[in-house]
């Protein structure tokens, strides 16, 4: 839960966020399959017969089941187009807001660990004081830059508000503009202050609200390209590129749940 380094409350507050979209997967075939139990069971049983025989005529038992489906359809589309992007953008909001603070949980004995953006470390191995040994780190910088450091051991201190890894008797290795430098340490500290997450934080299609969506198929539509760029550019992933994913996510959102009905 907590691999990457967050605190555990992030993801649970994450994961009960989530509920609402997988409610939205489960809720038609509970209901399919619900519908389908009851009635071969009161077929088997004779049930049905039973209310022919009292008068309860077919169309009646029909009726009534319409009237549920479409109560349920209802349920569906408010719980589909208004709750689950909504539970979406706020579980999203967690990660955008959260910081990386448990430096020990993400760093996996032999596997090269890249939760954190533009840094990749390697352990040999982890003792259970979270003590490092044989240590690999590469750190891009930026395209024609990179540092590549390698210790015997080492181990994450907290030094006020900044994480630092404290690395012992090895050597770093510096690229720049295709010039090498390498400097040998017996103490060294490898500050992740200001550290950036590769895990997704941007909003996705399926977190804008459903109006949202309306506004930008409707745009996409009635404006020209350059008018629909101006038009839309205050809506997030609103563009011709994603206009397929746009109308995809409408179409899950309104159209999907009337198969309730059938």
């Amino acid at each position: 839960m907590i691999e990457d380094g967050r605190d555990y409350l992030v993801y649970v507050s994450f994961s009960l966020l989530n509920f609402p979209k997988i409610l939205s997967k489960v809720f038609p075939f509970a209901l399919f399959f619900s519908l389908f139990y009851v009635t071969i069971k009161s077929e088997l049983n004779n049930e049905l017969i039973i209310l022919w025989n009292f008068g309860v005529h077919k169309i009646s038992i029909v009726r009534f089941i319409l009237k549920i489906s479409l109560a349920l359809l209802i349920f569906q589309i408010f719980l589909t187009a208004f709750i689950v992007p909504k539970s979406q953008d706020v579980a999203r909001s967690f990660l955008r807001s959260s910081t990386v603070n448990f430096f020990d949980n993400f760093i996996k004995p032999q596997k090269f660990n890249d939760t954190i953006k533009g840094v990749t470390i390697f352990s040999d191995e982890k003792d259970k004081f979270g003590n490092l040994t044989n240590l690999y780190l590469k750190k891009e910088i930026n395209f024609n830059e990179f540092q590549i450091t390698y210790a015997k051991k080492g181990k994450f201190k907290q030094i006020g508000n900044s994480p630092i890894l404290v690395l012992y008797e090895g050597a770093t290795i510096s690229s720049k503009d295709n010039e090498i430098t390498n400097i040998s340490f017996s103490k060294s500290d490898f500050s992740l202050a200001n550290i950036e997450t590769n895990t997704t934080t941007y909003k996705k299609t399926q977190e804008i609200s459903s109006r949202k969506l309306f506004l930008c198929i409707k745009n996409f539509y009635k404006l020209q390209k350059k008018e629909f760029e101006i038009k839309v550019k205050d809506i997030e992933n609103c563009s011709y590129q994603n206009i397929q994913n746009i109308i995809k996510e409408f179409y899950k959102r309104f159209i999907i749940p009337f198969f309730i009905t059938y």
